[in-house]
């Protein structure tokens, strides 16, 4: 009290605006193709499993060249307590759909000077020792989600990749595959990316 301040000198932050808070975020300029009125999912571990909508209600009209980023501002109604101003959390963006896409287990893809592959295991011939012969094939593979791969190219739908074991097997080698059910059980993409999931064994 009765302490003189310049011009222009910063006293305090006033915050306001208890029914709605704003979520300002960055995406890189390649994935920056959001618009005012998109939708984007808000989590927090504060949340625990809960997810907010949110709406993007502003973007940067330029790029920083620094970060070569764009920034976003998202508006949430009615926040949680846990969703306070100044609050950490993560904002998750749909950039894109994926189509014919598989997920499999990183122990499914090999590599070599040549890329990625996978072995394919087709039905053997009549007569043969075991059911499945093993056929090596060159793949494109995507991003990796934890100790998934997603291949872009190279397989079809319906075809049975071998996943456990696949770095002892050879191209034309007679194979013998044992199932389970956690290794054959289809698991769902991430959100905005359509992708299918191919069998995996042995």
């Amino acid at each position: 009290m009765g302490q003189y301040l310049p011009a222009n000198t910063l006293i305090t932050d006033l915050t306001g605006g208890e029914d709605e808070v704003w979520i300002d975020f960055k995406l890189p300029q390649g994935k920056a193709s959001l618009t005012i009125g998109d939708a984007v999912q808000i989590s927090s571990r504060s949340l625990m499993d809960q997810t907010l909508r949110a709406t993007v209600i502003a973007a940067d009209a330029s790029v920083d060249p620094r970060g070569r980023s764009r920034g976003f501002r998202a508006l949430v109604k009615n926040p949680p307590e846990a969703i306070r101003p100044g609050s950490v959390v993560d904002v998750e963006v749909v950039t894109g759909v994926l189509e014919g896409v598989f997920r499999l287990p990183a122990s499914a893809v090999r590599r070599n000077n040549f890329g990625a592959f996978v072995y394919v295991l087709n039905e053997a011939e009549p007569g043969a020792i075991a059911p499945y012969r093993a056929s090596r094939r060159q793949v494109s593979v995507g991003p990796a989600d934890g100790e998934d791969v997603f291949v872009v190219g190279g397989l079809e739908a319906g075809e049975r990749v071998a996943a456990i074991g696949a770095f002892k097997l050879l191209d034309g080698l007679l194979t013998h595959v044992a199932e389970s059910e956690e290794a054959i059980a289809p698991k769902p993409a991430p959100p905005g990316q359509g992708a299918q999931t191919g069998e995996s064994g042995p």
